[in-house]
């Protein structure tokens, strides 16, 4: 499987279909999450990322992720994806891209999240 399945499984199994068990099969124990100014969120590790993770889907109603492009070179992927659900009664609707970078075993070693998080916040806090 090439980095770019593995990134459309991560979407799929991950976030679409939540089964957050399944995040040890395609993150290493020393992942890093980053963000638009690609410094690390404060999730590092695989524990802190999947409960990143879990704390994003219980606070959203629904979340479905389709990604429109997704593209592979060496050991990275990037996807660019538009999230469509809903929270606190109101739906929502915003686009982003997600970079990872995968070690030779396809674990990913990094992930860069690149959308804007007013949207998310401002849709979290009811506004």
């Amino acid at each position: 499987m090439d980095n770019a399945e593995r990134m459309r499984q991560w979407f799929d199994l991950i976030w679409n279909q939540r089964a957050l068990d399944r995040i040890p099969e395609f993150v290493s124990p020393n992942v890093t999450a980053m963000n638009l100014a690609h410094e690390a969120i404060g999730a590092k590790g695989l524990e802190e990322v999947t409960q990143a993770i879990r704390s994003t889907l219980d606070s959203v109603d629904e979340i479905k992720f389709k990604l429109t492009k997704v593209l592979s070179i060496g050991d990275c992927a990037a996807a660019h994806w538009i999230a469509r659900g809903s929270a606190n009664g109101q739906s929502f609707l915003f686009d982003g891209l997600t970079m990872g970078k995968w070690d030779e075993n396809g674990m990913m070693l990094q992930g860069d999240n690149l959308f804007d998080t007013n949207v998310i916040t401002d849709i979290l806090k009811g506004e």
